[in-house]
């Protein structure tokens, strides 16, 4: 764990001009702690403030498949969505990092053509023959399924094995943080920071079950009123419609109903904002691809906030010879 780690992930350690800069991440769910992870890499000092535990938050709750959802804008998310599944092709060899490659299926009410990103997976159109009502089209495809609970948990040892701090309060000015530089990541609770946030959110329902099934299948009508299926080794994560009422499934295999909000939002907010206090890079609103989408935008976060501070350096030494 720590160093040797990261260098298999493939960041450079050698220290930077900016290793003395002090940087806070707010948000503690799967962005928020891969953006840690790619800054401490590049030297910088960071400490990650989160308003609960990772189990807690959206992030913990997703039912945890790389699957880009129609989000935008596409020029950033596309390039994301790729180096995020680069990233899970690469650590789903070591079990600690909860990834599970699985067969399944995604089912459209509609005509559907192959996704833009079918080159980079084996995605099959199913013949509309073996499709159940009222299902129009389907793709049949090997997608990673993440134990949220274990990546969360990865990538937050990975932050304090590194020199990274995290801290447990709830931020809810700007003034409040002492690091000059901020990275926002605060997800559906961005509101707390950015009055001008506003999210659509819906209520998930889920249950856990001790039966390891072999394929996923999302957006599924089945009897019991389960939407998404999603196995994660030894158990399966099961989310349910929010129009149905939770069946009386119950058994010794099945665990008690959760509920959790989560975001619908389709549009990112990303780029700087100058506060009376801090320079702020705002990145948050990737809605149901945040997952399909961190280790990739944190690659992105790691080089604006590189490029931001080289030309406030290139700009001080500037005045300096004036």
């Amino acid at each position: 764990m720590g160093t040797s780690e990261i260098k298999k992930l493939g960041h450079d350690l050698n220290r930077t001009d900016f290793s003395n800069i002090d940087i806070a991440v707010v948000g503690g769910g799967v962005l928020g702690l891969s953006v840690a992870v790619h800054l401490i890499a590049s030297g910088y000092r960071v400490t990650l403030y989160r308003r609960q535990k990772p189990r807690f938050t959206p992030s913990g709750c997703a039912g945890a498949v790389w699957y880009p959802s129609h989000m935008g804008p596409p020029s950033l998310v596309r390039p994301w969505a790729i180096q995020t599944l680069a990233h899970l092709k690469k650590v789903s060899t070591e079990s600690s990092w909860g990834i599970h490659w699985r067969n399944g299926t995604k089912f459209f009410e509609r005509p559907m053509g192959l996704p833009w990103w079918a080159q980079h997976l084996g995605v099959h159109l199913v013949n509309r023959r073996f499709l159940p009502h009222p299902y129009l089209a389907g793709y049949r495809m090997r997608l990673p399924c993440i134990d949220m609970e274990a990546y969360l948990g990865k990538l937050e040892s990975l932050v304090l094995s590194t020199g990274g701090h995290i801290i447990s309060r709830t931020i809810s000015k700007y003034s409040e943080l002492d690091q000059p530089y901020v990275v926002h990541c605060g997800g559906i609770d961005a509101s707390i920071l950015d009055k001008s946030a506003c999210f659509a959110r819906e209520e998930t329902l889920w249950y856990e079950t001790r039966t390891p099934f072999d394929s996923f299948a999302l957006d599924s009508q089945s009897g019991n009123g389960v939407k998404n299926l999603i196995p994660l080794g030894k158990r399966s994560r099961c989310y349910l419609s929010t129009h149905v009422s939770p069946p009386n499934f119950f058994d010794k295999h099945t665990h008690k109903i959760h509920k959790a909000l989560r975001s619908t939002q389709k549009q990112i907010k990303w780029g700087w904002e100058q506060t009376p206090s801090n320079l702020v890079f705002q990145c948050y609103g990737h809605g149901k691809s945040g997952v399909t989408t961190s280790w990739g935008c944190a690659r992105e976060v790691k080089l604006a906030v590189g490029a931001k501070l080289r030309q406030q350096l290139f700009s001080n030494e500037r005045d300096q010879r004036n």
